[in-house]
């Protein structure tokens, strides 16, 4: 039997108009891709917590041993077993850390930096998205001209992440959109949207019909 709150939801869910309904299905999409993306971050500061965790367990396992002394309520195989756990569940994240980092394009690498962006453009042509905007963040046109490949990549990978980040215009239909969205995961390297805004527009075209169309703004990590 279907819960009552689930039989609710989905009532919410068909009362909503077709536009809205696309907007939440993109927002959802869209927050999968920066989720993957992001968890490079998370897995580095898990990472770290656990290895000073690690220490603090080995550094108490010392103290222990050399003392003859244990904590109140806290045996040395208590915290051998905790040590143990702890170093099973580092690996695990690191291993999840390298499987991410290996989908991304190399850093310092400005040869496939300007690939992927090819790609990316090539990829909303394809999708039938109209392209008005995309460029580096970070980067003046006249520093891609005059700086030395090492500085253009520092200026680049000068934000939170330490990723080349994009600024991304353009318009679409809800079906490119879409396409555009899913031919991400195809590229050569991993492209992430960090922030996306998508407005619905209306035009009337010569012929008297009105035209829905999306504006969208991305900002996309590579």
């Amino acid at each position: 039997m279907t819960p009552i709150f689930i039989k609710n939801e989905i009532a919410k869910w068909h009362k909503r108009t077709r536009t809205q309904q696309n907007q939440y299905l993109i927002c959802f999409f869209v927050a999968c891709f920066a989720i993957s993306f992001l968890l490079v971050a998370v897995c580095k500061k898990q990472t770290n917590r656990m290895q000073q965790e690690i220490a603090a367990i080995q550094a108490q396992d010392v103290n222990v041993r050399l003392s003859a002394e244990i904590p109140a309520g806290v045996t040395v195989a208590e915290l051998s077993t905790s040590l143990n756990v702890l170093r099973t569940a580092t690996e695990n994240v690191k291993k999840r850390e390298v499987a991410i980092r290996q989908k991304m394009a190399p850093r310092g690498d400005l040869d496939a930096h300007q690939k992927l962006k090819v790609a990316i453009s090539q990829l909303a042509s394809n999708s039938d998205m109209l392209l008005d905007k995309m460029t580096d963040v970070g980067l003046s046109a006249s520093e891609a001209e005059t700086l030395a490949s090492e500085q253009r990549w520092n200026k680049l990978a000068q934000n939170s992440i330490k990723r080349p980040l994009l600024h991304f215009e353009a318009r679409a239909s809800y079906q490119g959109l879409m396409q555009f969205l899913e031919g991400l995961n195809k590229l050569p390297y991993l492209v992430a949207p960090l922030h996306f805004d998508i407005q619905v527009k209306l035009q009337n075209d010569d012929d008297g019909m009105l035209r829905q169309w999306l504006s969208v703004t991305m900002v996309l990590s590579l």
